[in-house]
């Protein structure tokens, strides 16, 4: 009776379980397809601005700092992490690759800027300065939040002359990939651009144009890598909660399963018992 109780108990706590995890699912499943739509308005404004800013660069001679390489040993990192857990491999995933990365470069001066309380936990638990941390920034996320960001990396970049500026997050390609991945955001990489068919006439100046082209670009490339972040994270963490509700689902049969055996059993024995004694009356 004993067993039979403590499965009893078992079960309903596990159909407790499959009722959060599948309401957490659903809530995922919304917030994906919101992600999903945000992600996929940023690309066209994303692509013009590119499209303007190179192809007015290449009617200059000119250079620009944003551009330009240099021999420093500094170099900046930009980590992008969740706030919260339940969300499967993800926060592992991307800390384990800063890790690697920072270890691997420790011969380097690496300003570290972490978004998301995960991975700033981590990096504080193993002794890695932090020059800046930004928390739930996806709360309500706007491209204010992102220009912050963006400005920063350009100030750091420039003020602590770094050769390069990095960063680790979680790439969105579909629902269930979202590789790490670590992308150069600085210095800027030139792209090359089909030429458009007709000349400008640039007011007040060309290099006044380039200089607002090429802010628009890099915050739009922030504010796009944010929102290709965020959009890999709800995804992660639907999946997570999807195979716990699938998990649960089946613990839940298995030990239905369980319980009737052992409860059949115990019938069993019991009917044996029965005819035991009325055999037993009979002599």
């Amino acid at each position: 009776m004993a067993t039979l109780r403590k499965i009893r108990q078992k079960i309903k706590s596990t159909k407790s379980i499959e009722k959060t995890t599948k309401a957490m699912e659903t809530i995922s499943s919304v917030k994906f397809q919101k992600a999903q739509l945000e992600l996929n308005a940023t690309k066209p404004y994303q692509h013009k601005i590119q499209q303007l800013l190179f192809d007015t660069l290449k009617r200059t001679t000119g250079s620009h700092k944003l551009f330009e390489d240099n021999t420093s040993n500094k170099e900046g990192l930009l980590i992008i992490t969740s706030e919260k857990g339940l969300c499967g491999s993800y926060n592992t995933n991307i800390i384990k690759k800063a890790m690697d990365y920072i270890i691997s470069h420790r011969d380097k001066d690496i300003k570290v800027l972490a978004i998301g309380k995960k991975g700033r936990d981590y990096l504080k638990r193993n002794w890695i300065n932090i020059t800046s941390e930004y928390f739930n920034i996806f709360k309500k996320f706007s491209s204010v939040q992102s220009d912050v960001i963006s400005e920063e990396i350009v100030k750091l970049f420039l003020s602590e002359k770094l050769s390069k500026f990095n960063v680790i997050y979680s790439k969105y390609e579909s629902l269930f990939s979202q590789p790490v991945v670590i992308k150069q955001i600085l210095p800027i990489e030139k792209v090359k651009v089909d030429d458009l068919k007709f000349d400008y006439i640039y007011e007040p100046s060309k290099e006044i144009l380039i200089e607002e082209l090429l802010n628009r670009y890099f915050k739009s490339n922030i504010f796009h890598l944010l929102i290709e972040s965020y959009t890999s994270e709800i995804a992660a963490r639907r999946n997570a909660m999807q195979n716990a509700t699938k998990n649960a689902s089946e613990l839940i049969d298995d030990l239905t399963l369980h319980l009737n055996k052992l409860r059949q059993q115990q019938i069993t024995k019991e009917l044996i018992e029965i005819v035991g004694s009325i055999e037993a009356g009979r002599v």
